[in-house]
Parts: C-alpha cells; sequence; structure tokens
C-alpha cells in the first residue's frame, strides 16, 4: 500500500485522490494491477526491489494497422461521416428528445385523469387532450423498445473471427453493410499467415437482409453468426479438394424480440443458446424450436437497460452477465435462487461503473470489463484480479490469446477506436500474477496522420473511413502476433506486434515501404469506388437568407474602404490610400464611413438569391415583409402539432380556434417589427466617436 501511494503522489502530486477525481476523468487515473495473491520473493523493507519485480516494461513492438483488403462499398452518407453503427443510437436520441417535449406539454393531472377514468376502461374510444393524441403517435414509432445507450451494444462481441477447415484459416469478415459475410483465406508465408486479396478464393454467405452480423463465435470449423433478428450456424466442409460453407441452423427473430448475444456450447457442437430481452433460450441444430427457456427473473435493479451477455463455461453451465453483476446458471435444474450463484461488482468498481463485456479464457477465467476497470473472476473463489484499462468509453470486446504461460488479454472500445493490451502471467496452476501495465496499441487515426505525414491519404475520402466505430477484433499467432481491427463499414486492418528481442523488429515509430505501399494502394481504390460510384451530387434546396440579412453586421474600416473603392466607377472619387492606414497611430472616426455605407448598400442588401431546381436559373427578388395572412396561416398549421394545455373534445370545432387571440396578439407585434426594421433601413446609424489604434 505505501508503494501504491508514493507511486500515486509522483503521478497525480500531493493531493488527495478523491480531488484528483473531481478535476479529471476516471479513466485518466492512474491505478495499480491488483493481485489477491502475491508470491513470496517480495521484500517486506526494499520498495525498490518490489518495484522491480511488480512492474515491467511493455515486451512487445507494435506495428501501426494497415489496410489490407480492398475498401468496403459505402454510401455517399457513410462517406460524408454518418456511421452505420451509431444510426441506431442518433435515432433513439431524436426519439427521446421530442419525447420529452411531448411530456412537458402535457400536465400530469391530464394523464392521471385518462389512467382512472371509468370511460377509459369500459370504452375503446373516448376524447383526450390533443398532447395526449401526439403522444401516443409519437411512442408508436420508437426505433427500438428495448435499446438506450451511448453505443449500440447489439454489436458487443466481435464480429471477425479466425476459423480452421483442415490445413486451412479463414478471415470472418462482413463484406461491408450489404449482410453478406466472406469468408477470405490466409496463406502461410515465412510461417506468418498473410491475408490473400484473390477474390476468387472467398466464400461468401448471405444473411437475407438482415444487416451485417453482430457477433461471431467460432469452435474449430463451426461459426455461430448472430445478427439482430436471425442466428445462423455455418460449418465449413471439404467437398471434392475444396472448401464449402454448409448450413446447419437458421432462426429468425424480430425486431420486437431481437437477440442479444449468443454462443456455442465447446462440448456440444451441435447446441448454442441466445439471449433475447428477459430470456435464456437453449436451441439444438437439428430442432426449430428451443430445447429449454429460462426466464431471468432477477432483481430490477441490475436491469439499466436489456444489455446482456451469455457464454458457456461447461457443459450445462452458462454465465450470463447483465450491467450489474455476473450469475451463473446449470442447466440441469429448474432452480432459479442465484443467491449463492452470483457476483456484483458494487464493491469493487466506481459507482458510476457498469458492465459491457466478458470473456472466457482456456482455464475457466472470466474476464469482466466496465467502464473503467477488466477484472478477472474464478468461479471457485471468486474475484482475483483487477487492472484499469484507461479507455475512454466502454470496451465492448474482449480477446484472449494463450501462449506458453501467458494470456494476452485485448480489450477495445467500440467509440474511441482504442484496444489495449494486458499480459497475464500463470505462475502456477492456481494463481496468476500481471507485472506488465496495460498498453495501448497504435489507433487507425495515428495510422493515417503518419501515413500523412509520409505525403500520402490526403485525400478527405479516407477521413471517415477511419474514424467510423470498431465493431471487430480478432487475435492470431504465427511467428509474430497479429492483431486484426474491422470498422462498422467493413475496413480490415492489420496489426503486428513483435518481441523487443527480435532483431526484425523494424523502427515502431514510423510505416515500412511495405506499409507506404498498401496505403498508396488503399487511397487508390478508395478513390476509384467514389469515381465508380453511380450517384452523383445535385442540388435539391437551397435555405432563404432572407432572415439573415435583418441585422447587418459592422465590417472593419479596411473592409468597408475596400468596397468603396471597388464601387465607385469614378477614379476622381477614389481616395489614393485608405485614411485609416494600418502603419499610422492616428485617431480615425470610422462610424461616418460604416453609416454611409449601411445607406448605400441597404437597398442591395434587402434582396435574396432564390434557386429554382426544375428552371435552373438564379432569380433576385426584393424583400418582402410578413403579412398578416400569412402569419395566421402559420400559426394555425402549428396549431395540430402542439395545443395549449386545456383538455377539449377532439372532435369539437371550437378547437381550432384555440389560438385565435394568440395570431392577433402576434400579428400586431409582427407590424411593429416590420415597421421598426424599415425605419432602421431608411434612417443612418446615430455614430458615437470611437477611437480606433493601428495594431490592436
Amino acid at each position: 500500500m505505501a508503494l501504491a501511494n508514493d507511486c500515486l503522489q509522483k503521478a497525480v502530486g500531493p493531493s488527495e485522490p478523491y480531488e484528483f477525481l473531481t478535476v479529471y476523468p476516471h479513466n485518466t487515473v492512474p491505478g495499480h494491477n491488483l493481485q489477491d495473491k502475491i508470491n513470496s520473493e517480495l521484500s517486506d523493507g526494499d520498495t525498490t526491489y518490489n518495484a522491480s519485480v511488480l512492474f515491467k516494461s511493455f515486451p512487445f513492438n507494435s506495428s501501426y494497422p494497415i489496410p489490407v483488403y480492398t475498401p468496403a462499398r459505402i454510401e455517399r452518407s457513410v462517406r460524408n461521416g454518418l456511421d452505420p453503427c451509431l444510426s441506431l443510437v442518433k435515432q433513439k436520441k431524436a426519439w427521446e428528445h421530442y419525447k420529452d417535449v411531448l411530456l412537458n406539454s402535457c400536465d400530469k393531472s391530464i394523464v392521471e385523469d385518462i389512467s382512472s377514468s371509468e370511460e377509459f376502461k369500459e370504452k375503446t374510444r373516448m376524447n383526450v387532450h390533443p398532447n395526449v393524441a401526439l403522444l401516443t403517435l409519437h411512442m408508436e414509432k420508437d426505433p427500438d423498445q428495448h435499446f438506450n445507450a451511448s453505443y449500440n451494444w447489439y454489436f458487443s462481441g466481435s464480429n471477425i473471427e479466425i476459423i480452421n477447415a483442415g490445413d486451412s484459416k479463414f478471415l470472418i469478415r462482413p463484406d461491408g453493410t450489404t449482410g453478406e459475410i466472406l469468408f477470405s483465406p490466409l496463406v502461410l508465408q515465412k510461417n506468418q499467415w498473410i491475408p490473400e486479396i484473390e477474390f476468387d478464393a472467398e466464400l461468401r454467405f448471405n444473411l437475407k437482409n438482415c444487416g451485417p452480423p453482430c457477433q461471431v463465435d467460432v469452435i474449430n470449423n463451426n461459426a455461430l453468426i448472430r445478427g439482430k433478428t436471425r442466428i445462423c450456424q455455418l460449418m465449413l466442409k471439404e467437398k471434392d479438394e475444396k472448401i464449402a460453407i454448409e448450413q446447419l441452423c437458421d432462426i429468425t427473430g424480430s425486431n420486437s424480440n431481437p437477440f442479444i448475444s449468443a454462443s456455442l456450447n465447446n462440448e456440444k457442437i451441435n447446441e448454442f443458446c441466445t439471449l433475447t430481452p428477459g430470456e435464456l433460450l437453449i436451441w439444438n441444430v437439428s430442432l426449430t424450436s428451443p430445447v429449454s427457456k429460462l426466464n431471468l427473473n432477477l432483481e430490477q435493479g441490475n436491469f439499466v437497460d436489456s444489455w446482456g451477455h451469455v457464454h458457456y463455461i461447461g457443459a450445462d453451465t452458462v454465465l450470463f452477465a447483465d450491467r450489474k453483476a455476473i450469475h451463473i446458471f446449470d442447466l440441469r435444474t429448474n432452480n432459479n435462487n442465484k443467491d449463492n450463484l452470483t457476483w456484483p461488482v458494487d464493491n469493487l468498481v466506481e459507482i458510476c461503473e457498469e458492465i459491457s463485456c466478458c470473456n472466457l479464457d482456456n482455464r475457466g477465467i472470466n474476464y469482466v470489463g466496465t467502464n473503467h476497470h477488466l477484472l478477472s473472476l474464478d468461479i471457485r473463489k471468486g474475484w482475483s484480479q483487477r487492472w484499469t484499462h484507461g479507455i475512454t468509453s466502454s470496451p465492448t470486446m474482449i480477446k484472449l490469446l494463450h501462449r506458453n504461460l501467458q494470456n494476452l488479454i485485448f480489450v477495445a472500445s467500440q467509440r474511441s477506436d482504442s484496444v489495449v493490451l494486458i499480459q497475464n502471467d500463470c505462475e502456477d496452476g492456481d494463481s496468476n500474477i500481471s507485472r506488465v501495465h496495460p498498453y495501448l496499441l497504435p489507433s487507425l487515426r495515428e495510422s493515417l496522420h503518419l501515413a500523412r505525414f509520409n505525403g500520402l491519404c490526403l485525400d478527405h475520402l479516407l477521413n471517415s473511413r477511419f474514424s467510423m466505430s470498431l465493431t471487430g477484433l480478432s487475435c492470431l499467432e504465427d511467428k509474430y502476433i497479429n492483431v486484426i481491427r474491422c470498422t462498422s463499414i467493413g475496413d480490415i486492418f492489420w496489426q503486428t506486434l513483435r518481441s523487443s528481442g527480435d532483431d526484425e523488429s523494424h523502427n515502431s515509430a514510423n510505416l515500412s515501404n511495405d506499409d507506404l505501399k498498401r496505403f498508396e494502394e488503399f487511397e487508390f481504390k478508395c478513390e476509384q469506388d467514389y469515381k465508380n460510384s453511380s450517384q452523383k451530387s445535385r442540388v435539391t434546396s437551397v435555405k432563404n437568407t432572407e432572415n439573415l440579412m435583418d441585422s447587418p453586421l459592422l465590417l472593419e474600416p479596411w473592409d468597408i474602404d475596400t468596397l468603396l473603392d471597388e464601387s465607385d466607377d469614378s477614379s476622381e472619387s477614389a481616395p489614393e490610400r485608405s485614411e485609416c492606414d494600418s502603419n499610422s497611430d492616428e485617431e480615425y472616426d470610422f462610424e461616418n464611413t460604416v453609416s454611409n455605407w449601411l445607406n448605400n448598400y441597404s437597398q442591395e442588401m434587402s434582396a435574396f438569391i432564390e434557386y429554382s431546381i426544375d428552371e435552373e436559373e438564379i432569380s433576385a427578388k426584393p424583400k418582402t415583409f410578413i403579412t398578416n395572412e400569412d402569419s395566421s396561416t402559420k400559426m394555425e398549421n402549428h396549431e395540430a402539432q402542439l395545443s395549449p394545455k386545456e383538455e377539449t373534445k377532439i372532435s369539437d370545432e371550437s378547437s381550432q380556434n384555440v389560438f385565435l387571440n394568440l395570431s392577433s396578439n402576434a400579428d400586431d407585434s409582427i407590424f411593429s417589427i416590420q415597421n421598426t426594421t424599415k425605419e432602421r433601413l431608411s434612417k443612418p446609424i446615430p455614430t458615437i466617436k470611437k477611437k480606433y489604434v493601428s495594431g490592436f
């Protein structure tokens, strides 16, 4: 504990830790790797020796992520920066905002009167307040009744994986946003797996208008593909010396009951489980209906939203995670009492944290990710380790790579494009120790910046491709350690980790010649895809700029003098030089010049340009003011959207004129504004003596 306090004071200063949290975000707080058990090689009094034992430097040199496949075909909206993964988040926020507006326009007494009315219980039709009717119609337009988050948790878990088919390896990846899945072969060259670019060797599978895959789970040559409304289990088989895809199972859901998570059974390959809101379903590939169903009747406080995660930890044992705790289910019993099989995280993390991802290693250790920490859970003894991953947003993916006596844990976030590597060493059969702090790998934005530093990828078309959400993560070990990333539009980026003592490791601070060549090819293909796009840009509408000219903007003296010089055709009236010279310190009264300029150009400023798409011509029209008839028409149009807080019958004709008095008052105010505007444009602006000093 003394060592931790010393390191914390050196990092953040002598202030208390809670004072630091009031100034900086929680993810920036440095935290040591916490272990439940430390071996006996530590010394009680020698702090320097303990630091050398517990804290090691990062043992790898990381390259920058490089694009390896042809860029995915995207629409113009995506090219302009619209992330398809976050479109649901934006739609839900817009829907919530308008719902709050309608709720604020309805009195609480109106809703209570309707719910307690006997007429409402007996009749199927009744008269309600117009605002309540609008609210009812708006509630039916909910984009997703189960979703409410700042990121798209339907993509929790990776949508890319490495699958084996005999001696061959394939990378399962989405084909853009088309809903197709590609099985891209990997070739072994010089003891290193590299992607094969030839498209003839790729295998394709269509999800039939289900959208891009959200999660892929692989065991040997079996793959479970989860979409929002569809589940497919596929198997790669060799036929006539060729690899073919065989579909074992196909389950179709609905938007009202979507699939949130899915997992294959490692010991019973024909069995898998799915998670829907409130239900855990067990399926068999030979049956079209679930084998068993388990209702998740947990405490209501744990359900912050409908997110959840499931994976098998045994042949008949399933781990389920919600936002607040980890639960274990034994599928052989119908006992729903989970008091002794629940591990909450409240006492281990901050109050603002929630569980967002989970995974299981080959030794039965479950890794649980929260907003700021990564936790290690051994169901035989409970929580055992904790790391501070340092990612700015909630992690959504955890990938594990077991090598020798080490577990390499890759934690990735959807929103921040961050991938953190954590090394966890196994000392014996029962204990783990982590001597290396979490290390943040280079991101896609860093790769783009470095490529532009070398004079490549300068086209603006690449900005959106390197800033999309991260939806896929996978790792592969050969001569080196390969980290594969996938964005929400289907672009694949390859990254390599080499040991620090490797003689072949190049300078990780720069891109190699091969990397620069890949970037150049990727940029060229992006430009070709844009040129070959069938969608052409055209003007659909032009905003009316009439209101923007109501308040003329006062220009600087040098700008006014320049405009006056250009507008005057007579050379005699033009001054030899500007009266306000930038190199002069003399006082200059420029208010008269501003007033004269406004009087001369007030007529031109009151005109606006209107563009007609059909006639394709530009015409200047004088500015017209709002009349009584126009204003009353606009007020009547707004009446249908929002009515005053008075209970009236919809069928009553008097409800059509509720804004009659307001309309007349608004007309009077509009006429006063018009007179004021005319006087302001017809009279010169009064001048006020000011001083102007050049250089300030």
